[in-house]
């Protein structure tokens, strides 16, 4: 079953705890005000987009698989920002994207990404394998 969205700042404050370590789906939900920050409306015309809603009008604006639900939130949302990590492409895109629509600086970026992470509020569905995983509906 599809949890609620739980909101990262308590997901980080508990060391992820509560998500499971399975494969599974995530779905990371932003404020809808959000939409209008990213420019979305600006690229596309969003009456036409299927967007995910949570209960509290939160919507989703990314979702992925992950051998590991726990590791794969847990990295995107408080991967360290080193230049290691950039320089060995071992980095989050996700991370780094909502670096660059911020127009956070990377190197000292690491507080304000933390504490947009914390913005937001993700759900997940656990699976117990990756191909049921990549069969789930993300409607």
């Amino acid at each position: 079953m599809t949890t609620q969205p739980q909101p990262v700042s308590s997901l980080r404050s508990h060391s992820w705890s509560a998500v499971p370590r399975s494969p599974g789906v995530y779905w990371w939900y932003f404020p809808a005000s959000y939409v209008d920050d990213l420019g979305i409306p600006k690229l596309c015309d969003t009456s036409r987009l299927r967007l995910r809603y949570a209960r509290d009008g939160r919507v989703c604006l990314y979702h992925g698989l992950a051998k590991d639900l726990r590791q794969r939130i847990a990295w995107h949302a408080a991967q360290k920002l080193l230049p290691s990590a950039l320089n060995s492409g071992f980095l989050s895109t996700f991370r780094l994207t909502l670096l660059a629509l911020n127009d956070f600086e990377y190197l000292n970026g690491g507080g304000q990404i933390d504490n947009y992470f914390d913005s937001l509020s993700i759900a997940w569905l656990a699976t117990g394998d990756l191909p049921p995983a990549s069969r789930t509906s993300v409607k």
